[in-house]
């Protein structure tokens, strides 16, 4: 069974070399990944690059991020698609970890994960199904505690959008896709995506990481922030990342 790996990216081509060696030690078997770029040039190293398992396509004029994930599933040959973003990294049993979490469901993404925040050197966990007195408020660039005395509707209300709205852990049957396409919009495409999903009697399901399958990268210029409930030290992020994530960062765990 084929998974299509799908990334489209825009001048992150810093990151692109390090997205690769993510997807090249997955230890799925049957894979592909495609990549749709939409910078002023093409990648250096994807130009160069000669492997059989992956198709870059660049394009001469920008996109919007919805029209980038439809034109890059039509492309594929997979039975499932899975989205690896660009900036994000994933352990090589990312994919066949997926496969056994998602179950009997068509539409599978994380519901909690692990993150660092690359300037601060600091690291994160958010729970997007549960609220908490306590969270943080995390951006590229830092974070601020929030400490509330009562659970405001709207959050409750953001539980579906946090849990069901950020793309980086995505994996779903190609066939989904052939009649809910990705709106053409440059922000939120992910979240609207997955609500036709359940709209359409598709079936979701969610589960958290708790083994350090992937690790989402705050650098500054991401398209959205977070608000996880618990800082990691660090000798935790040895045990869970050790195995595979020194190399991959500017700085080992």
């Amino acid at each position: 069974m084929r998974i299509s790996v799908i990334t489209p990216t825009r001048n992150r081509e810093d990151r692109l070399r390090t997205m690769y060696r993510c997807f090249a030690q997955q230890t799925w078997p049957d894979r592909e990944l495609l990549i749709l770029d939409d910078s002023p040039q093409p990648s250096p190293f994807f130009t160069k690059l000669n492997d059989p398992q992956v198709i870059y396509r660049h394009l001469t004029q920008p996109l919007v991020l919805g029209e980038k994930r439809n034109r890059l599933v039509a492309y594929s040959s997979g039975d499932f698609i899975a989205h690896f973003d660009d900036d994000d990294l994933y352990a090589p049993d990312y994919l066949t970890s997926l496969m056994k979490l998602r179950g009997e469901a068509d539409f599978f993404t994380l519901s909690a994960w692990f993150a660092w925040g690359e300037k601060a050197d600091a690291w994160w966990y958010w729970d997007t199904e549960r609220i908490l007195p306590y969270r943080y408020a995390v951006s590229g660039v830092g974070a601020v505690p929030q400490i509330r005395s009562a659970t405001t509707d709207k959050e409750q209300r953001g539980i579906e959008l946090n849990l069901w709205g950020y793309g980086f852990s995505y994996l779903y049957k190609k066939a989904i896709w052939e009649t809910n396409h990705f709106p053409p919009v440059g922000f939120g495409e992910d979240y609207a995506f997955a609500k036709k999903v359940a709209e359409q009697g598709f079936k979701r399901a969610a589960a958290p990481d708790t083994e350090g399958l992937a690790l989402h990268i705050l650098h500054g210029t991401n398209s959205s922030g977070m608000y996880p409930q618990f800082a990691l030290p660090p000798f935790l992020i040895e045990k869970l990342f050790g195995s595979w994530l020194p190399g991959l960062l500017p700085r080992a765990p």
